[in-house]
């Protein structure tokens, strides 16, 4: 970013992250274009004089490599870090009023270690409420796979969230607070449900059954998935070479939902050796 104005080649700078004070120097003295990972991205980003706006292209998964799994066990599954954003102590309370198990699994970071030890630790017992620690690739993929829902009680507007492409991949259902990209991600009623708060949470609990995991699969399949993004940026790029003045109104493609997904029958795109991306 700092030798963007040193070179005729247009530069693209993705924001994964929130522009901190700290941070915003680098981005008021560069000069090239940017790009959110969500819509709803756009609305934390502070105004900025020099950058221009190419728009949003969403985050994607190498769908493939996460395995579909249709029967489900029964406990509630929050993959996160751990930390107050994220609402860990909420989807522990929804679990304990839905009289459900939930596995916790994530990384506690140095930072939010008084919070893991005040809000989490202490209702931890090893049967109602697990906590695996940090879940590497295979792991995190086998709770996703298994579990009847993943819960997402975000506590701040999170610009896109990972977590919920990959549980759908799974054919697993998410519940989330209707914050940040949220509503860009889960198709409310038919991939999982869009809520306000825990008691409605816990409302949508009660209605999970009521999705179908292969629903799930082919929406991220349709829409999240890596040639999909790929897609995204070759056109994002191409149009900055060809049409500059029409920056600032992309948004990502629209949702399969939107044109027509693939049927329940229809056979998956199946990987091919020498394209599948590891994490």
């Amino acid at each position: 970013m700092a030798l963007a104005g040193l070179v005729d080649v247009p530069m693209v700078t993705t924001i994964h992250c929130a522009i901190t004070p700290d941070r915003r120097i680098f981005w008021e003295h560069y000069g090239g274009y940017y790009n959110t990972i969500s819509r709803a991205q756009i609305n934390t980003v502070p105004p900025l004089e020099k950058p221009q706006y190419a728009g949003a292209v969403y985050n994607a998964i190498d769908v493939v490599s996460f395995p579909f799994r249709e029967q489900k066990d029964d406990y509630l599954l929050c993959l996160s870090r751990i930390a107050p954003e994220k609402g860990i102590h909420l989807a522990i309370e929804v679990a304990r009023r839905a009289g459900r198990k939930l596995v916790i699994a994530g990384k506690v970071d140095r930072c939010h270690r008084d919070y893991y030890e005040a809000a989490v630790k202490p209702r931890v017992d090893g049967r109602d409420v697990v906590f695996w620690g940090e879940a590497g690739h295979r792991t995190k993929r086998e709770l996703y796979a298994r579990a009847a829902c993943v819960l997402m009680p975000i506590c701040w507007d999170e610009p896109f969230g990972l977590v919920m492409v990959e549980a759908m991949a799974c054919g697993t259902p998410v519940i989330a607070f209707a914050r940040g990209a949220a509503p860009e991600l889960i198709v409310d009623g038919e991939t999982g449900f869009l809520v306000r708060d825990a008691d409605s949470m816990l409302a949508a609990l009660g209605k999970i059954d009521t999705i179908d995991p292969y629903r799930c699969r082919q929406h991220v399949q349709a829409n999240f998935d890596v040639r999909v993004m790929v897609e995204g940026y070759l056109s994002l790029y191409r149009e900055i070479m060809g049409a500059p003045a029409t920056l600032g109104t992309r948004n990502p493609a629209p949702l399969a939902d939107e044109v027509g997904i693939p049927r329940r029958d229809e056979p998956e795109r199946q990987p091919q050796a020498a394209a599948h991306r590891s994490e």
